[in-house]
């Protein structure tokens, strides 16, 4: 099956036309019913082989992390080099993307307990004789910040290497962080309101960043919207994560920084489940504008585990679930048509800016 990246290689090795290019696509989304933007698909078609691969990578390097880790966590980033080593197969060669993703995670989890070790080395802790803090909030700044700086050189170099988009997502992640422990360090007493803020302005950052990807290109043709599929779903996660903690509290009243790793909310009274409602709402309309399930679905994976849902009653929460439940089957059927409907009032220029809801185009692949 022909995606969107292998007809885009076929133009520029000079296979196909451009003009038969578009009328692939075009066919492809007639066929469907809807645009290919619309369908938010990632690029690079699963296959049984990389099925089969990827079952095999987790179980050699899922054994191999677990033994390294426990006996010296400084030793884990020798096995680093292998995840980069098979990469070169699997990912730039084969260009299986399951296996892919699998190696990029084995590779970031495998740095970053390395850079964990050294920085706990450099903060004076002996992690020989020294387990990891019950609590994450006991965490030494200066710790969490060369860990940060290992996790985005590794992703850095990844996304440079392999254009893995789940790397720059990770690389933008990690970065924040080393920001954000840098600030830890400089500013060691904030008030922990002040943090939640940050916390929230970090989402939508996210969301400006992603939506920046998106409209470069807005026909969903490229990796760059394979990028911005997955800082929709960080942002998502991010930007409903923290406006509930900030409406709802947090468990514990944590001070200043260690709001960071506070990550329940406390149990909301059921008057306050209608202004949830509202919230989620107001996802569902961004979504749609920016047509990104990415985006809602991530937002509704924090909503599903807030426990907030745990203050109600037992004949409360399977109603929600069901009333949630009913809203994505929805939206699943008629995204199409609501996304149009919302589309009309905003502004033309606006518009121009998002991705088409045409099902098929007579023009080139506009890119800003």
């Amino acid at each position: 099956m022909l995606e969107n990246h292998d007809i885009e290689r076929a133009v520029r090795g000079g296979v196909i036309s451009t003009e038969t290019a578009r009328a692939l696509r075009n066919r492809a989304a007639l066929s469907r019913g809807v645009p290919a933007a619309d369908e938010e698909r990632l690029h690079g078609g699963i296959t049984l082989a990389d099925v089969m691969t990827s079952i095999g990578l987790w179980l050699v390097f899922s054994v191999a992390v677990a033994f390294t880790v426990s006996n010296s966590p400084i030793a884990a980033g020798l096995l680093a080099p292998f995840c980069w080593g098979l990469a070169e197969y699997f990912t730039r060669r084969r260009q299986q993307p399951i296996a892919s993703m699998l190696l990029f995670v084995f590779f970031l989890l495998l740095t970053l307990m390395a850079g964990l070790a050294i920085g706990m080395i450099v903060a004076g802790i002996d992690q020989r004789g020294a387990a990891l803090p019950a609590r994450p909030n006991a965490m030494a700044p200066l710790t969490a910040m060369i860990t940060a700086a290992v996790g985005v050189m590794a992703c850095s170099g990844w996304w440079l290497r392999f254009r893995l988009p789940i790397a720059y997502a990770a690389a933008v992640i990690t970065f924040v962080n080393l920001l954000v422990h840098i600030a830890r360090i400089i500013w060691p007493y904030v008030d922990a309101g002040i943090v939640g803020v940050v916390l929230l302005m970090v989402g939508l950052c996210l969301f400006l960043l992603a939506m920046w990807w998106d409209m470069s290109d807005v026909r969903r043709e490229t990796r760059r919207s394979d990028v911005a599929f997955w800082l929709h779903a960080a942002a998502g996660f991010q930007i409903a994560g923290a406006s509930y903690r900030l409406l709802f509290g947090v468990q514990g009243a944590p001070e200043g920084w260690d709001r960071l790793y506070s990550f329940t909310p406390q149990a909301a009274s059921a008057s306050l489940i209608p202004l949830a409602g509202l919230l989620l709402i107001i996802f569902c309309w961004i979504a749609l504008i920016v047509d990104r399930r990415s985006l809602i679905m991530s937002a509704l994976a924090f909503l599903v585990q807030m426990q907030f849902l745990d203050g109600l009653s037992a004949s409360f929460l399977p109603a929600t679930l069901v009333l949630v439940g009913i809203m994505i089957v929805i939206l699943a059927i008629f995204w199409s048509r609501l996304r149009t409907i919302m589309l009309v009032p905003l502004p033309l220029a606006i518009r121009a800016q998002l991705p088409r809801d045409a099902v098929s185009f007579s023009k080139d692949r506009p890119v800003y």
